[in-house]
Formats: structure tokens, C-alpha cells, sequence
């Protein structure tokens, strides 16, 4: 017979068995408390080489305690394009309204390729109890232009508050 019986209406039930120096203090800690996310497929042409938005990158959440953390997670769908050269370079960092949090390069070795995913995720400390905004921005470094959702294919946002 199980220790820990779940039921779906009323939560968990059951004892759990004694564990000799155990230390079962904050075992709250790292629960995912609430999850947002948006999908966008807008293409957006970047060839700017300072960072500009990602249209329709942006998605905010209200964490419910100052200590508590939030994982940013994108899937950014891109195609560097690079009319004139065999290798094409880019940015793309992650804010947290006017604070990069994070910053990865891109690199394509040949021109015009299939749109691939950029997966993005950084553990983020907001310190805060307001609303919070994250948003995409790139830039180019080598090449011509970079393609975010390039023939229509959708990227992903997703920002999930983990308990402190």
C-alpha cells in the first residue's frame, strides 16, 4: 500500500515515512507557481547592426514575491540571410524591461538555409512584485539580414515563476 495517495479533488493524502536527519525545510522552493506564453509569426526583417526590437517578442508577468525567480524561455524560428557572403553573423539578447539579462550570437555558414530554432533560456531575479516585461532584440554583425519567422513559422515565448 502506498504512503502518498493522490486525489484529484482533494490534493495529497497519506503520511510520509519518518527520514533520520532529514532537513525538510523550505520544500516549497522551485514549484513553477504560474506560466504565461504567446506565440508570434510575424516576419521580421532585421538588417540594423545596433539592436532593434523582434516584433511581437514581448510578454510580461507579475511574480507574487519578490524572492521568486522567473525562467524566460524563447524559441526564436530564424534565417540569417547573407546575399554576398558565405557566413552570416547575428545577436540576439534578452531584456528584462531596459536590462539585457542575456546574450547569445547566431551563426549560419551558408546563405538562404531552411529557418532553424534559436532555443533561449536564462533564470532570471526580477526582485520585484510588479509586472514584468521580457522582450527579444538582434542585431547583425556579418552578413546581410537576419529573418525572425521567415516563411511563416512561428517562435515561442514562455515565462514561468519558480517559487524561491
Amino acid at each position: 500500500m502506498p504512503l502518498i495517495k493522490l486525489n484529484a479533488t482533494q490534493g495529497l493524502t497519506g503520511t510520509l515515512p519518518a527520514v533520520s536527519g532529514a532537513n525538510l525545510t523550505n520544500i516549497d522552493a522551485g514549484k513553477v507557481l504560474q506560466v504565461v506564453g504567446s506565440t508570434f509569426n510575424t516576419a521580421t526583417d532585421m538588417v540594423s547592426s545596433t539592436y532593434a526590437d523582434i516584433s511581437s517578442s514581448s510578454l510580461s508577468i507579475t511574480p507574487s514575491s519578490s524572492s521568486n525567480k522567473i525562467l524566460v524561455f524563447y524559441s526564436l524560428q530564424f534565417r540569417l540571410r547573407s546575399d554576398s557572403a558565405s557566413t552570416g553573423n547575428g545577436f540576439i539578447r534578452i531584456l528584462r524591461g531596459t536590462t539585457e539579462i542575456t546574450e547569445t550570437k547566431n551563426e549560419m555558414l551558408t546563405s538562404k538555409r531552411s529557418p532553424a530554432p534559436m532555443i533561449i533560456s536564462h533564470l532570471d531575479s526580477p526582485s520585484t512584485t510588479s509586472a514584468v516585461t521580457y522582450k527579444a532584440q538582434q542585431k547583425m554583425t556579418l552578413g546581410s539580414q537576419i529573418v525572425i519567422n521567415d516563411g511563416g513559422v512561428d517562435s515561442y515565448i514562455t515565462l514561468m515563476e519558480i517559487s524561491a
